[in-house]
């Protein structure tokens, strides 16, 4: 492809690669892939003199490691040395991971056996509070409810 340097070379580029990535163009070989992809950035830095955007060039890795980011194996981390999560498998890896903390503190059995620590106790932050719960139950304790009449009694 060609590109122009116009207002629009970013529009271009964006053309290209979803014409690259259309469903009906997928190339099965990675080499060739990754040939086609290189070739097209190559032109591209060599018409506009930058880089591509960052979205786009993110887009074009996802379209070389198509293999690895599409295998649905959920135990894809030990079949392979070096694997590659897609988004959503990354999540889900992360909502089933426990930090060491928690397994350094929990025994196979779900026992807790964290040493135990006495909790500061602060005698005159505790009555300071005792004070205070009186006094807001008193304040806001319900009172006698006074009539008043406004007419005129004459």
């Amino acid at each position: 492809m060609a590109f122009t340097i116009t207002d629009d070379y970013k529009k271009q580029f964006e053309g290209a690669v979803d014409a690259l990535l259309a469903k009906e163009a997928f190339i099965e070989c990675r080499e060739f892939r990754m040939s086609v992809v290189n070739d097209l950035i190559t032109e591209y830095t060599h018409f506009i003199g930058e880089s591509p955007d960052t979205k786009q060039l993110e887009r074009l890795t996802d379209y070389i490691l198509h293999e690895e980011i599409n295998d649905p194996h959920p135990d894809k981390a030990s079949r392979e040395e070096y694997p590659i999560f897609s988004d959503r498998q990354l999540e889900r890896r992360r909502s089933g991971e426990v930090s060491f903390k928690k397994a350094r503190d929990v025994g196979t059995d779900g026992r807790f056996y964290r040493k135990p620590r006495r909790r500061f106790y602060d005698k005159d932050t505790h009555k300071r509070n005792k004070t205070r719960k009186k006094r807001y139950t008193k304040d806001t304790k319900a009172s006698e409810v006074r009539v008043y009449s406004l007419e005129n009694s004459d």
